[in-house]
């Protein structure tokens, strides 16, 4: 189990050049995944949100390399027709002022466009250590998502305590509420009838109350869903839409005994069951 949040950093660094690659995550619905890198390097981009893809399934995943180069082949252009033009300009300039002078590279190079250089890079060379450091920051980076997974994991299985221990109440509270039920009716019944109210029709009656007031199938799903639950923490899959998933159908069952039970008890197991399920939604929606 793995959370959303994460980071990592990688590093290399020779007479060449660092190379830093860190990598963030924070919780997102979808995986969305951004480079940031120098231009040069934008032909790689691609393959690098792949090899993330590979290890993330959700999340907002932000991935930056940063690039100090030591060496650099760099190639020098000189305009020649430029040079010559700010010859001109400059000899011009001379024989209107009345002046005699004679140009110097400094004068020449004050004109915009005499001298260009250009960086050879090519990206293919950085693809190799660029995608080495990133295997290794990825590496990093879900040991730390791992770690806080099991943290979550932990309080998780906390929570799920507590959800047994409301479906433990609520199954043996059933007796209890079934004997109100028949005390209640038996009662009203001999308020009105005295003595020659009939036994088998206050069971009669009773009867249909106990239904009405039954939560046996509520509990048997609520405990099938727990079930479910722990098969779903023990898997090392994307979990967390699931979870979520089954979290809506626990409150649907909890929202149901609570409108079913008419002891004390029972509702307060029923909102300390409602606080666990919420508890476990906020964990999850940092999950996987």
């Amino acid at each position: 189990m793995r959370s959303m949040t994460g980071f990592a950093v990688a590093e290399e660094r020779n007479d060449h050049r660092d190379l830093a690659i860190e990598i963030k995550s924070v919780n997102n619905r979808y995986l969305d995944i951004s480079v940031g890198l120098p231009s040069f390097l934008m032909p790689l981009e691609a393959d690098i949100k792949k090899a993330v893809a590979t290890v993330a399934r959700r999340g907002k995943i932000e991935v930056a390399i940063r690039l100090r180069e030591y060496r650099e082949d760099v190639r020098i252009h000189v305009d020649e027709g430029a040079v010559r033009a700010a010859v001109d300009a400059l000899n011009r300039i001379g024989a209107v002022a009345g002046i005699e002078t004679t140009p110097t590279i400094g004068d020449i190079l004050r004109f915009e466009g005499i001298v260009q250089s250009e960086r050879l890079r090519d990206p293919e060379e950085y693809r190799e250590p660029i995608m080495a450091v990133l295997d290794r920051a990825l590496r990093d980076w879900d040991q730390t998502r791992r770690r806080e997974g099991a943290a979550t994991l932990v309080d998780i299985r906390r929570q799920l305590d507590r959800l047994r221990h409301a479906a433990d109440l609520f199954t043996t509270a059933a007796p209890e509420v079934e004997q109100q039920i028949l005390d209640s009716i038996r009662s009203r019944f001999r308020e009105v009838l005295g003595d020659e109210a009939e036994e088998q029709r206050i069971y009669a009656e009773a009867a249909a109350m106990i239904i009405k007031h039954s939560t046996n199938e509520e509990v048997v799903r609520f405990r099938s869903h727990i079930d479910g639950f722990e098969e779903l923490l023990r898997s090392d899959e994307s979990v967390g839409k699931r979870i979520d998933f089954l979290c809506q159908e626990m409150n649907r069952e909890i929202n149901t005994t609570a409108g079913k039970t008419i002891l004390p008890s029972v509702q307060h197991a029923v909102v300390e069951a409602k606080d666990a399920v919420e508890a476990i939604r906020e964990q999850v929606r940092n999950l996987e």
